[in-house]
């Protein structure tokens, strides 16, 4: 499957806690740590970024 498919790396889907979820499994899975998010979606991130803060 594309790394930008449903379940690829380069896309996340769900509710900010599903996201920071998904997040987190990869962190500990593949060691990624640093994200970037597109300009136009930084506000609609923002309940992620604080449900990851001091993770």
């Amino acid at each position: 499957m594309s790394r930008f498919g449903a379940g690829g790396t380069g896309v996340l889907v769900g509710t900010p806690r599903q996201m920071a979820d998904t997040l987190l499994r990869r962190r500990d899975a593949l060691g990624v740590s640093y994200v970037t998010v597109n300009a136009q979606f930084t506000d609609a991130f923002a309940p992620v970024v604080e449900r990851l803060a001091g993770t």
